[in-house]
């Protein structure tokens, strides 16, 4: 997000405006696209595997 100041304002009205303005969560839980992922077997021939698939 972008905010716009045109003249120098008080620190008062500074701290109002970034007060106003605050980090909004987007609604999606990215935590459980975190981490290692879970294979059985060699991970060697899985990634080959997953790599033959765009020929």
């Amino acid at each position: 997000m972008e905010t716009v100041i045109k003249s120098k304002p008080s620190k008062k009205e500074l701290e109002k405006i970034f007060a106003s303005v605050k980090a909004k969560k987007s609604g999606v839980d990215i935590s459980k696209y975190v981490g290692k992922v879970k294979a059985k077997g060699n991970p060697v021939k899985l990634q080959r595997k997953l790599r033959d698939e765009w020929k």
